[in-house]
């Protein structure tokens, strides 16, 4: 990936790795509120283990690349979850990877 990042956008930077922090999803609300920073982050690992949402006091969603609800196969439980637990915090506006923003 970091090839085609690399030829496409000249002034990329690699990621400082050594500079990540790692918190807890508990934690994240405060985290953010020590950076002037108003939400929380959610897991959502309907479209990856490791998927989370970022949402903010204002409702908006950012969810990457969750399948749209409408686009979820009937079996998919893990999806299904992952949508109530951003209704469940509230989010409201939703902000795609790959798409236009929606309202729920």
């Amino acid at each position: 990936m970091e090839r085609t990042i690399y030829k496409n956008y000249p002034g990329y930077q690699n990621i400082k790795k050594e500079k990540l922090k790692a918190i807890e999803e508990k934690e994240s609300e405060e985290f953010f509120k020590s950076i002037g920073v108003d939400g929380r982050v959610i897991i959502t690992d309907g479209h990856s283990p490791d998927s989370i949402t970022f949402i903010s006091e204002n409702h908006e969603a950012i969810i990457g690349d969750l399948p749209p609800i409408d686009q979820i196969m009937p079996d998919d439980e893990k999806c299904r979850m992952s949508w109530e637990k951003i209704k469940e915090y509230g989010g409201k506006y939703i902000y795609p990877s790959h798409a236009s923003v929606f309202e729920l």
